[in-house]
């Protein structure tokens, strides 16, 4: 979408103009750029957490309904936080967060980790299964240094230590990251 934006702004003469363009994407507005990153923090320090890209499966079972599940890509998250740790998620500051953050607990499974995100028999429901979201706190952080035009910083915190295990922060209203019907951009991480 930045080449496109780019490309148009330039217009076909300029097409070809390496710096240019490269110019033209760094300019590009606030709505195009990538989400800003988010923040585990243990003991003080921060360490940035990467979006991954999340896929989906579908289970159809006679007489039992469809389940569909967001699937993570490899048995455990390369970012390992401590159980007490928080975590640091920018929101548009016209947005509630609680609407917007959520933590689950994902389900390893061989080489991927998944959760579910929609099913049902006679009818059909869609978001991150109850029974797997963990319950957290969210405030304005101390310090909103930094924080990008129009949003806010929050600090999440988990209402208990995290137990070990695969987990992701779901960020709604973010640049998708995964495939259609995939909730929001998954940030993964584990407690070991």
């Amino acid at each position: 979408m930045r080449f496109v934006l780019a490309a148009a702004a330039l217009g076909a003469a300029s097409l070809f103009a390496p710096t240019a363009i490269a110019q033209t994407l760094f300019d590009a507005p606030a709505s195009c750029q990538a989400a800003p990153d988010v923040y585990a923090v243990t003991g003080g320090q921060r360490t940035v957490m990467r979006a991954i890209v999340v896929s989906t499966r579908t289970q159809a079972r006679p007489f039992a309904g469809v389940r569909q599940y967001a699937v993570m890509p490899g048995g455990a998250a390369q970012v390992r936080v401590a159980p007490n740790s928080t975590f640091i998620v920018a929101a548009p500051s016209n947005v509630q967060p609680q609407g917007m953050i959520t933590l689950a607990h994902f389900e390893s499974r061989g080489n991927v980790r998944e959760i579910l995100v929609g099913g049902g028999y006679m009818s059909y429901s869609t978001g991150i299964h109850p029974d797997r979201i963990i319950a957290v706190t969210m405030a304005p952080a101390s310090s909103q240094a930094g924080a990008p035009a129009g949003m806010t910083l929050y600090t999440v915190t988990p209402s208990a230590p995290l137990a070990v295990g695969e987990y992701a922060l779901v960020v709604m209203g973010q640049m998708q990251q995964g495939y259609a019907g995939i909730p929001g951009t998954f940030y993964d991480f584990g407690v070991n």
